[in-house]
């Protein structure tokens, strides 16, 4: 339940960043979240990046869930640059939305059920970059 808890803290905190972190950049409240997460070993977005991978961009990453957010909103952004002035305010929605997503598809099918899709999805893959992650789960 704790996880759940916090998952509405983060939704809570895109949309209204300055309430729980100083500036309402982005980057603070992706760190702030990661922090959090941390102190709960990984409870509240265990599963996040999964899912993110099997509704993003259809490619496997070893992007971190932050980095992945923003190809969600902008493809073909350098990730190397941080977040212009200008995307914060799509950032943090599309997180939030992403966040309240996640929390749906772990109320619907649990946590079982983003890995399931997630190994679906990571074995259709044909790519032969992903050829050493399909080896290593066989």
């Amino acid at each position: 339940m704790a996880a759940d808890k916090a998952l509405e803290l983060f939704i809570a905190a895109c949309a209204k960043p300055s309430m729980f972190v100083q500036g309402s950049s982005y980057s603070a409240v992706c760190a702030f979240m990661f922090g959090y997460d941390m102190a709960l070993q990984g409870g509240a977005l265990f599963g996040f990046r999964e899912w993110l991978l099997t509704n993003c961009n259809g490619q496997w990453s070893n992007l971190a869930w932050w980095d992945l957010v923003r190809l969600r909103v902008s493809p073909d952004v350098d990730l190397r640059l941080p977040p212009s002035q200008a995307d914060e305010t799509h950032l943090l929605r599309e997180l939030g939305e992403s966040l309240t997503n996640f929390r749906t598809k772990q109320r619907e099918a649990g946590v079982e059920g983003v890995y399931s899709a997630y190994a679906k999805w990571l074995f259709s893959l044909s790519d032969d970059d992903t050829e050493f992650l399909r080896a290593r789960l066989r």
